[in-house]
């Protein structure tokens, strides 16, 4: 794999895209980690872009792409719901696509207060054997001015019956902030 170039980017530019269908990510992302979930009529990949993530998910002929990302995604071809993380922080984002309810929510903290809930999640996610209803993933960046580098987590579950619920951490040490994201998928 190639060399990974850091990027200076920034919470404050990331984007929610809401994809109605879905995408091929190696399209148009580099996928660092990734991580499935499939059982009857429910399927659930977690992706972890850059210091960002996209999840795949469908049920039944439902299917939705969440990318979570600094960049605005532009699909001619497909319906896509964009918020910036301004509309999105400290509030709850609420949107229905047939039998499917989505709920996401984010919050910005500084590196202080982040990075104890970032070692928590991380040590959960390594120390457990993630069983078939679960996705763990963990990405960490080359460092850049900075004793951390950038840092994705992303934890999926499911009961496969009527839930997905994706908890997310980005760690930006280099601009003392890290952003959490809660999301449910309920059908």
């Amino acid at each position: 794999m190639d060399k990974v170039v850091p990027k200076d980017q920034s919470p404050e530019d990331l984007i929610l895209n809401i994809i109605r269908g879905s995408i091929k990510s190696k399209d148009h992302f580099r996928v660092f980690e990734t991580g499935f979930i499939e059982c009857q009529d429910l399927f659930v990949r977690a992706e972890i872009i850059g210091a960002s993530h996209v999840i795949h998910f469908s049920y039944k002929n439902v299917a939705l792409c969440e990318v979570f990302a600094c960049l605005h995604m532009d699909l001619p071809e497909k319906d896509v719901i964009h918020k910036s993380i301004y509309n999105c922080s400290d509030k709850t984002i609420t949107l229905q696509f047939g039998p499917v309810d989505y709920n996401m929510t984010t919050q910005i903290k500084n590196w202080a207060q982040g990075e104890p809930l970032i070692n928590a999640l991380e040590e959960q996610i390594r120390s457990a054997r993630m069983d078939e209803n679960e996705i763990g993933i963990v990405y960490e960046f080359p460092k850049v001015n900075s004793d951390h580098g950038p840092k994705t987590i992303v934890k999926v579950t499911t009961d496969r019956s009527s839930q997905v619920r994706v908890e997310t951490i980005h760690g930006y040490p280099n601009k003392d902030s890290v952003v959490f994201t809660n999301a449910a998928f309920d059908f």
